[in-house]
């Protein structure tokens, strides 16, 4: 069923948009109550606890820019992204789908848009590490599925299980998602998109990412499967440097000093 594959985010928005109707409104309601009390204790301060996704990886803490990123363009229009073009802030998501902190950490990226809206921009940079012999294919397939305008669905299918990667997986999954199998494919044998991941992964050894998932907020870059908390506080450093207005939602956490 489509509405149990959807993630937060993409529920609120059916629910607003008024495409869900008033028996499976109540069925959300249920299901996205845990969720959304968990947000609202975070953001009061009550929520001392953090996500999974918090302890899941080691954390880097890390102000300066790696070597090269004050001249590189993070991205291109390739690559997968949600939000305006212009949001004066730019997430950039540097992730492994065989990388099991880059799945628990999509929530919380999925929650800091609910929060800033339109003046945030997520951008996906593909960092298949080395040592997962699977990632590779799988980014591949995710920008097949991409081809097809559902990139972030696919991912998400991806992100369920890290260890189901394999090609029949990855064929299976876009059967599921009713994506035109033969087209995808031949996209995923594509020396195009081979070339597309490639250059993303030439541009993360040339940032110095090592290491999924790292963020870039407007460049400045921190590495790991952070809380809500730091993504605030980072975002909201940078929407005080801009001088734009903080989310009511998000002033709860204060800008970093300095």
């Amino acid at each position: 069923m489509l509405i149990e594959g959807l993630t937060l985010v993409g529920l609120l928005l059916l629910i607003a948009l008024g495409v869900v109707n008033a028996q499976a409104m109540n069925g959300l309601r249920l299901e996205l109550q845990p969720r959304i009390t968990e947000l609202e204790e975070i953001l009061k301060g009550g929520g001392n606890k953090p996500p999974p996704a918090a302890a899941a990886a080691p954390v880097v803490e890390a102000d300066a820019l790696p070597a090269g990123a004050e001249t590189l363009q993070l991205g291109d229009e390739s690559s997968p992204a949600i939000g305006p073009a212009k949001a004066p802030i730019v997430l950039a998501e540097f992730s492994d789908f065989q990388c099991g902190p880059c799945g628990t950490v999509r929530e919380t990226v999925e929650t800091v848009q609910l929060i800033y809206g339109d003046q945030v921009r997520v951008i996906f940079m593909h960092r298949p590490l080395p040592e997962h012999a699977e990632a590779r294919l799988a980014h591949l397939a995710s920008m097949a599925a991409h081809e097809q305008g559902r990139f972030w669905e696919y991912a998400a299918l991806l992100y369920r299980d890290p260890a189901r990667l394999g090609r029949d997986d990855l064929i299976r999954y876009a059967r599921e998602l009713g994506l035109d199998t033969g087209r995808f494919v031949a996209d995923l044998d594509s020396p195009r998109l081979a070339k597309e991941i490639d250059s993303a992964v030439a541009e993360a050894d040339q940032l110095g990412v090592t290491a999924t998932p790292t963020f870039f907020v407007n460049g400045r870059f921190f590495e790991g499967a952070h809380s809500i908390q730091r993504f605030l506080e980072e975002i909201n450093t940078e929407l005080v440097r801009l001088e734009l207005p903080i989310p009511p939602a998000a002033t709860v956490v204060q800008p970093r000093a300095g």
